[in-house]
């Protein structure tokens, strides 16, 4: 058994490590040096780190310096601090403290990443990969979700900038999900604009879930262009300025999701509106925007395209910037009277479109709505930005509609899809089951709203996902056609009298 090939007893180490973990990984290694040796660089190739092994691992980094030459993705699962006892059992002083300072263990938790900072990153010399991601918080005895804001939970800018900057330079691929949990309550400046500029010009994907973002966030500053402007900016592109945009020249995937993906932290709110709020006295948990009825197009999206126009990215593929708009909706009171003024057709298209999460191309210069419609039993269905229907749980569709490159392995480390994946021996984690339409239609009798009969039939189909020019389009339900009303021709079915 000592005599298998190194190359086998990686590949059997590697699915060892993916589908039974490091315990198993770990008791292999000790049969003998050679498959110790070949065991070492699988156990060290992708490092996953959560709340309680962090600090651990900081502990111990002096006696493996040598190992983590050897990594080439690390992945920081956050889980949501909450409280460890019911609320009441609290009394309000202690809970002001943890609103204003941050629970203990929230304190603990940001000096280990200081501490990462200064003692890991510098010696992950061979990093090509690096996520942040934060969990959602689990939920109560009701299923009711707490909310880590009273809780005293958020991540600061300031040791995550300082966390951005760390990395080395051969890290190419970066993602940052914090769900809006980088805030802090102090009154200084929050966004971390310029800490991603930092990373830019070197990185090759890049996804972003955070609480604020600026829209001149690829605009160096021509004074000092080895740092960008400090101070929140929300204005678009001059003609004058081409000349200070960066150059990312192996920026090949770049997403922007400003939905939220859970009930955890702020909103989005751009890093304007943040400052000015802080600066009236508006408490920093308190400050969101950018979602729910309000959704506007970011100037960011017109300056993306902007840069993109000028060459600023030359091996892009994917640029985009992933909203949630709500325009309509029968059961909410502000709605009622738009929806007594329209016809049966404007209703349904009001209906249809009432939900949509919005993908706005910036290489396109286009915006996809792309229509979410809860349907029953806790199912929605969505059609993509394709055009494809897909029926499945509200959090499993939108994150089918993100479509980033970024996916979470069987062991648990997230990285981009592909090449590099593949390289590292990496397995990815299949992906939640969505139904099509025929298939929830076999299995249900419930229908989407605006499922026409005429559909069943083969080759009839509906547009229903038609982009719209521009990614600065203000987007709307009356924006989109109406539908064939029942028993009128569909468009392209010439069988239909």
């Amino acid at each position: 058994m000592t005599h298998i090939l190194p190359e086998v007893l990686r590949t059997l180490f590697t699915l060892i490590r993916e589908q039974q973990g490091l315990r198993v990984l770990t008791h292999l290694a000790s049969v003998c040096k050679a498959w110790r040796d070949v065991a070492q660089s699988v156990l060290w190739t992708h490092v996953v780190l959560n709340n309680d092994t962090l600090e651990n691992f900081i502990k111990s980094s002096e006696s493996v310096t040598d190992k983590l030459k050897a990594v080439r993705s690390v992945t920081l699962h956050i889980e949501i601090i909450t409280l460890a006892l019911p609320r009441p059992e609290y009394d309000i002083e202690t809970l002001e403290s943890y609103r204003s300072h941050g629970s203990p263990k929230t304190q603990t938790l940001q000096r280990n990443i200081g501490q990462f900072s200064c003692l890991i990153s510098p010696k992950l010399t061979s990093l090509e990969s690096f996520s942040l991601f934060v969990d959602e918080p689990p939920t109560t005895a009701g299923g009711h979700r707490v909310n880590p804001d009273d809780d005293g939970f958020w991540l600061e800018p300031e040791v995550l900038g300082s966390l951005l900057r760390s990395l080395p330079a051969s890290c190419t691929s970066l993602e940052l999900d914090t769900s809006g949990t980088d805030w802090s309550p102090k009154r200084g400046s929050h966004h971390l604009c310029p800490d991603i500029w930092y990373m830019l010009p070197s990185l090759r994907h890049v996804k972003l879930r955070i609480h604020s973002l600026c829209s001149r966030i690829f605009l160096r500053n021509s004074e000092h262009p080895d740092d960008r402007r400090n101070e929140p900016s929300l204005d678009e592109f001059l003609p004058t300025e081409a000349g200070d945009l960066i150059q990312a020249d192996h920026l090949a995937t770049l997403s922007i999701c400003i939905l939220p993906r859970m009930n955890a932290g702020c909103g989005f709110t751009s890093c304007p509106e943040l400052q000015a709020s802080l600066d009236r006295g508006v408490q920093p948990w308190l400050v969101s925007g950018g979602g729910g009825l309000d959704t506007r197009p970011l100037p960011l999206t017109s300056n993306l395209v902007s840069a993109h126009k000028r060459g600023c990215f030359p091996a892009a593929l994917k640029l985009e910037v992933v909203q949630e708009q709500w325009s309509f909706s029968s059961d909410m009171e502000e709605f009622e009277e738009d929806r007594l003024g329209m016809t049966e057709q404007e209703e349904q298209r009001a209906e249809l479109y009432g939900h949509t999460i919005l993908i706005r191309d910036c290489i396109e210069d286009q915006t996809y709505p792309m229509p979410l419609r809860y349907i029953t039993s806790g199912m929605y269905g969505l059609y993509d930005k394709s055009d494809h229907c897909f029926v499945g749980s509200e959090s499993d569709l939108i994150r089918h509609a993100e479509n980033t490159v970024w996916q979470e392995t069987v062991y648990g480390a997230r990285m981009p899809l592909g090449i590099q994946m593949a390289c590292a021996g990496a397995i990815p984690k299949l992906p939640p089951k969505l139904l099509t339409r025929k298939e929830w239609r076999q299995q249900s009798k419930k229908g989407m709203l605006s499922w026409r009969k005429e559909e069943g039939r083969s080759g009839v189909k509906i547009r229903r996902v038609i982009p719209l020019k521009g990614v600065d389009v203000e987007f709307d339900h009356s924006l989109m056609p109406l539908l064939p009303g029942r028993g009128e021709p569909v468009p392209g079915d010439n069988r239909m009298s």
